[in-house]
């Protein structure tokens, strides 16, 4: 879009003499070629991409029927592939966190995909290392817990924009939220522990 701009002020200015050209300046025609399809190219506003991207999520989290999941999650690659192919992606801080933000929703249709894990939650299993005891896993319990008890609607899984996600190998949960929302997670955590629960 530069190129076509500085091609018709070039066009514009007068030689020394004072007369107007006759003829637009020469550029390279591959310089042509691009400014001609960048003029052509209509680029999604941004808020429009945002929008765009959290309905889908919103759809996809709330699809009743295979039939909605299957073109909910269509949609969502779709989206995808398309913020992938923005040319401002490398450079604007609200089209990078969108497609993020799909990866991660499709990652996690993958893992429901590819259903549970080779043990149920809650199932007893090596701690690992030297006299490692077997001991409880309830990280996908405490993640179905947090997304259902703090503030639903933030959640990623609701179309929300915060995501929890648990690294069964680390035994570690992973919270991308407010600091309000993180400190309702600790509460709760802190709650459970003094319970006596996971």
């Amino acid at each position: 879009m530069y190129a076509l701009l500085l091609v018709g002020l070039a066009c514009l200015t007068a030689p020394a003499g004072g007369e107007p050209p006759t003829a637009a300046p020469a550029i390279p025609a591959a310089q042509a070629a691009a400014a001609r399809q960048a003029a052509t190219v209509q680029l999604r506003p941004l808020h429009e991409w945002t929008r765009t991207v959290h309905l889908a999520l919103v759809r996809e989290a709330r699809a009743a029927t295979d039939a909605e999941r299957v073109e909910a999650v269509g949609q969502l690659v779709r989206l995808y592939n398309a913020l992938g192919s923005d040319p401002r992606l490398e450079t604007s801080d609200t089209l990078r966190p969108l497609r993020v933000q799909l990866w991660n929703r499709l990652r996690r249709v993958q893992r429901r995909m590819q259903g549970p894990t080779n043990h149920s939650p809650g199932e007893a299993v090596d701690a690992g290392g030297a006299g490692g005891a077997a001991v409880r896993d309830h990280g996908p319990e405490l993640v179905e817990l947090i997304e259902r008890t703090i503030a639903p609607p933030v959640w990623e899984a609701q179309g929300g924009p915060a995501s929890i996600a648990y690294f069964e190998s680390l035994r570690v949960l992973v919270v991308r939220a407010s600091s309000e929302v993180h400190r309702q997670a600790a509460a709760l955590l802190d709650n459970l522990r003094a319970a006596g629960g996971p």
